[in-house]
């Protein structure tokens, strides 16, 4: 049965290190499935915390007086069927939660060096050692990061070792929320960026989330202003309205400086731009600066050659879409430079789930991971919409099935019939919402890439760990849990605190 741990943040147990609790937690139970580990508004019992509370299936608890290390394994075993923590496991742990809480920094390094030493020791670790490995690189990268007004040390010692903590655990987001604050302190935007977004498509930051999007939002405007190359020319070509329930265009674009593009980095098979434009205000013609992210339909190596498809749902209420759907062959639009939106080179297979629009990012998933292992690849897709003449990419999609044995394609639309005959192709369709059914007929070691509307997506990511996916094993693309008060840097405290959550 799936165990949730909410840890209470209110302030008597975020005084006692209530935040950090968290981390020990999950770090704990990193091996167990179906287990989750988030921050929670005070209880109420703040005499007697920290305290967590446990929900599992319809029952809850609190349990209060979990201020050491020993309570903590108490409550993980105590909680869990089944649930052991090896001997390693449990050294390095007590030493982290101590390192957390020590109260001068060389203290905390002299606690992590006496970790390291010991995974030194264990040559045979295996996989546990690298996650164990990564964990305390992203401790000790923390402690080198500066406080207060200091400097930034100048031997790149904090950004190594977060960089060395992504590739040992490259689907933890906390390492690389952690490689974004050094390089955003070592004066790069750009990088630091990069970053903020593959812990968001990482996933696992719960009700932290908001505040990683908006801190990304942020690092983004310095690098615009640091770079007004990023946005390049682009002259309209064509404009094609598509037949939809929904209204929908496809915009052929050329580039008119092409010779800025080489100096556009690598955004990897699954990308996307901002396209800018300068609109009219409604008060008083104010002219307004409005971007929109969009995933493009036609390929990188395209895009690298001046060439550059949008496919968008025109939504009237919008800001940016209509004033697209109204562009003119010959009209100048602003693109940004290409931005990765997941790294997929690791993937061997995959299941993604999509709905809406999301069916462009999610072709870009599937065809990446089919060109890569076109033999061996397994790909399944579930692509949600209303009703059948909402399905974007059609064609597409149905061309993959046609070329790669490992592609499977379910639709599900919640309203309406499914094609009949032939327009049916490939595909498998089936009438009603996605479904616990219809996630479970997939293979359950597939890792999963989740895109689409919030409720959608909050709603996969569920089904998906009630088939026996870990959280680690969900990349989710998209925001689906926003909630206000949360620290910018999950696990650590602000910069010039005394070392403790406000």
């Amino acid at each position: 049965m799936a165990a949730s741990f909410f840890v209470c943040r209110g302030t008597s147990c975020a005084s006692q290190h209530g935040r950090d609790l968290v981390l020990d937690l999950e770090e704990l139970c990193a091996g167990t499935p179906h287990v989750s580990c988030e921050p929670r508004k005070c209880m109420g019992r703040c005499g007697s915390g920290p305290n967590v509370q446990v929900v599992k299936g319809e029952s809850s608890e609190i349990v209060s007086g979990v201020g050491s290390f020993d309570a903590l394994e108490r409550l993980a075993t105590a909680q869990l069927p089944g649930f052991r923590v090896g001997r390693l496991a449990r050294q390095l742990g007590r030493i982290k939660y101590d390192a957390r809480r020590a109260e001068e920094v060389e203290d905390a390094r002299h606690l992590l060096e006496q970790g390291f030493a010991l995974l030194q020791g264990a040559p045979g670790a295996g996989e546990e050692g690298r996650r164990l490995l990564s964990e305390l690189l992203v401790l000790r990268s923390q402690s080198l990061l500066p406080r207060g007004r200091a400097p930034m040390p100048t031997d790149g010692a904090a950004v190594a070792d977060a960089r060395r903590a992504v590739e040992l655990a490259p689907q933890r987001a906390q390492a690389w929320l952690v490689l974004a604050e050094a390089l955003e302190l070592s004066q790069c935007p750009s990088e630091a960026a990069e970053a903020l977004r593959t812990a968001l498509a990482c996933g696992g930051l719960g009700p932290d989330r908001d505040m990683v999007a908006r801190q990304l939002v942020s690092l983004e405007r310095v690098t615009q202003d640091d770079s007004q190359s990023e946005f390049v020319p682009w002259r309209v070509e064509s404009l094609e309205r598509l037949t939809s329930r929904s209204p929908s265009i496809l915009l052929r674009l050329g580039c008119l400086a092409g010779s800025r593009l080489s100096a556009h980095p690598d955004a990897g098979d699954v990308w996307h731009v901002e396209a800018m434009a300068n609109l009219n205000g409604g008060q008083g013609g104010i002219v307004q600066e409005v971007a929109r992210s969009y995933t493009p339909t036609s390929s990188s190596k395209a895009y690298q050659g001046g060439r550059l498809e949008l496919t968008v749902k025109v939504k009237p209420q919008g800001q940016l879409t209509p004033y697209l759907d109204s562009l003119r062959t010959g009209a100048v639009l602003q693109i940004s430079a290409p931005v990765r939106t997941l790294e997929s080179s690791g993937y061997t297979g995959v299941l993604v789930v999509a709905g809406g629009s999301a069916a462009i990012v999610a072709l870009q998933v599937c065809e990446s991971v089919l060109r890569r292992h076109p033999k061996r690849g397994l790909v399944r897709l579930l692509l949600c919409n209303h009703c059948a003449p909402d399905v974007m990419l059609l064609s597409r999609f149905e061309d993959l099935l046609q070329r790669y044995s490992g592609f499977r394609v379910t639709h599900c639309i919640s309203e309406g019939p499914p094609p009949k005959g032939k327009e049916k192709g490939l595909a498998r369709w089936r009438v009603g919402r996605l479904n616990l059914n219809t996630v479970s007929e997939v293979e359950a070691h597939l890792k999963a890439v989740v895109s689409g509307p919030p409720g959608l997506c909050a709603a996969a990511v569920q089904m998906l760990l009630q088939t026996g996916r870990q959280r680690s094993d969900i990349a989710v693309l998209d925001a689906f849990s926003l909630s206000e008060g949360r620290c910018r840097y999950p696990g650590r405290p602000p910069r010039g605190s005394s070392g403790r959550w406000p």
